[in-house]
């Protein structure tokens, strides 16, 4: 294992001030080996959340809560995705963006560092598929105690992806033609173009790329099925959303929310001075938080409410001392 210090990055003049202290393991996966980098924040000994980034993203996508969450008693471990700039994609090219391949690779680091129990894994926008994904990974069962989804893509296309069909087409053509010589230097152009004016923006120009084909590689009825499984086996869930999320509509969210099992009345509001109108009934395994303008990125608005309800539901779930 080994340490670094998180050097420079592409995250706006706004962004709050955390110094993660990023590690990397040699983790087996899907019959190779990446060199991941990860960070661990927080007691040792303290009950874990592992928090899942979206693309483009890296463990910074969290920087907001972190250490809200660990001044309270908890360790937060931070893996970045292959390809999204920290994380090298294997050599021999098995890694293929999809959740099932995230999935393992998020897995393999949990078992290399000896990782027994996680109190909670969350996962914001594409990093909600993964989330599922290892809730409901039979060799994880007993092992995950709840998941936290943040503006979660659903179990069917958002508006972003409309139409679909258009989409994967696009990001096949992109994801093959970014390897020629000449054309590939000018569709990540492009691409990148794209994504920024999209609000959006990655460590690296092939993070931002690679971004636009994660999305063509989401597999909606598998996270729908996974979905079935965590009501099956009853798993406490929170899921934080806004009416004003321009990448997953509300009826998306919604739709989640009611796969999960929530129920309206354990549902928090928060209007738009982010100020709460109600409160969750003591003891709800399955909560909603609803935000009026929390935007897609919802724990960067309003990242205190959101420690706070995180909070509040893990006290509910593990109780730690």
């Amino acid at each position: 294992m080994s340490e670094k210090t998180a050097g420079k990055n592409r995250d706006g003049p706004g962004a709050p001030s955390y110094n993660f202290m990023l590690q990397e393991e040699d983790v087996e996966a899907l019959g190779t080996t990446f060199r991941v980098v990860y960070a661990d924040e927080g007691s040792p000994t303290d009950p874990v959340i592992v928090c899942v980034h979206g693309a483009p993203a890296t463990h910074k996508a969290y920087r907001h809560i972190v250490q809200g969450l660990t001044s309270q008693g908890y360790r937060v471990i931070l893996p970045n995705l292959p390809g999204m700039g920290l994380t090298a994609l294997d050599p021999g090219g098995v890694y293929n963006h999809t959740t099932e391949h995230k999935s393992e690779v998020i897995r393999g680091l949990l078992s290399k560092i000896g990782i027994q129990s996680v109190a909670m894994v969350v996962g914001h926008s594409m990093g909600g598929h993964v989330t599922c994904q290892l809730a409901a990974d039979p060799a994880l069962e007993g092992t995950i105690q709840s998941i936290c989804l943040l503006s979660s893509a659903g179990s069917r296309p958002h508006k972003l992806f409309s139409p679909y069909w258009l989409y994967f087409i696009f990001g096949q053509l992109i994801y093959f033609s970014i390897k020629l010589p000449v054309i590939g230097t000018v569709v990540k152009r492009i691409v990148s173009h794209i994504i920024s004016a999209a609000g959006l923006r990655g460590l690296t120009r092939d993070a931002e790329v690679f971004s636009w084909y994660e999305g063509s590689q989401l597999h909606f009825k598998e996270f729908a099925t996974n979905v079935e499984q965590l009501v099956k086996l009853n798993l406490p869930a929170l899921c934080f959303y806004s009416h004003n999320d321009k990448f997953v509509e509300m009826p998306v969210l919604e739709d989640t929310i009611q796969r999960l099992g929530m129920r309206l009345e354990d549902t928090v509001k928060y209007n738009g001075e982010g100020v709460t109108m109600e409160n969750f009934k003591e003891g709800a395994l399955k909560r909603a938080v609803q935000f009026e303008k929390g935007t897609h990125m919802v724990h960067y608005v309003y990242p205190e409410q959101v420690v706070k309800e995180m909070l509040a539901f893990l006290q509910t779930v593990v109780r730690p001392k």
